[in-house]
């Protein structure tokens, strides 16, 4: 039997696919695909919607895939150079206007790294498989052992991501304005990761097994270590 991931922007799903490339046991869907959980078993990575939209609008602002949305003529990535985190919640029509954010509405339309991940569960909460971003690498790994062993099928190394012009050297003075952001644009993203990864309130530092490298790597703005699933 196959297993199926879908790939909301942000999720680890291009991790997941280059982890996967020795099995077709293991099928992660196209960004604007869904699966049900009904007629095959499908799972999806919750990822807590503050990170992820941090995650999102820095991989804009460096350009984008494989940093190259740069040199097509993309708006976004033009747009979002030179504003810091807290510039550029507060113009959610600028969003809109240049990088398909288009109020964060729950359907295609809106860009799949924006994208509430309440469009891919769909109502099929209760049918789906959730793993948990923090907790990647060790629930993937018992996930896939029927299939193929870590040596075959292990996730590529994750990296500190840089986010330090989003953050302009500050960021911590940007938490409040995310926290509210979130709440207003991903309530229901909130509310689904807290019913299957735990509390998102206040300050934490839950993302994975960081404690041997945070001295080194780059803080969000709740102290949290900034990695990234890199190939």
């Amino acid at each position: 039997a196959r297993i199926f991931f879908m790939h909301p922007g942000k999720t680890a799903g291009r991790a997941i696919q280059d982890a996967t490339t020795k099995t077709d046991k293991v099928f992660v869907l196209g960004h604007d695909d869904r699966c049900d959980g009904l007629s095959k078993p499908c799972y999806v990575v919750l990822r807590d919607p503050r990170e992820r939209l941090v995650s999102a609008l820095a991989f804009k602002q460096q350009g984008g895939e494989w940093r190259g949305e740069r040199l097509l003529g993309n708006t976004c990535h033009g747009w979002l150079m030179g504003k810091n985190l807290s510039t550029i919640l507060a113009d959610v029509d600028g969003l809109d206007q240049h990088c398909e954010y288009f109020q964060a509405s729950p359907d295609k339309k809106t860009h799949c790294v924006f994208r509430p991940l309440e469009w891919w569960v769909d109502g099929h909460e209760d049918d789906i498989n959730f793993l948990c971003f923090p907790e990647l690498t060790t629930s993937f790994s018992a996930l896939i052992a029927p299939f193929c062993n870590d040596t075959t099928c292990a996730l590529p190394k994750r990296n500190p991501s840089n986010h330090s012009e989003l953050y302009g050297g500050r960021p911590s003075s940007h938490g409040a304005a995310l926290d509210a952001f979130a709440r207003r644009w991903y309530s229901k993203d909130l509310e689904l990761y807290e019913r299957h990864c735990g509390t998102v309130k206040g300050p934490r530092q839950v993302y994975g097994n960081a404690s041997a490298q945070e001295a080194t790597v780059e803080k969000g703005p709740f102290g949290e270590p900034i990695f990234a699933w890199e190939p």
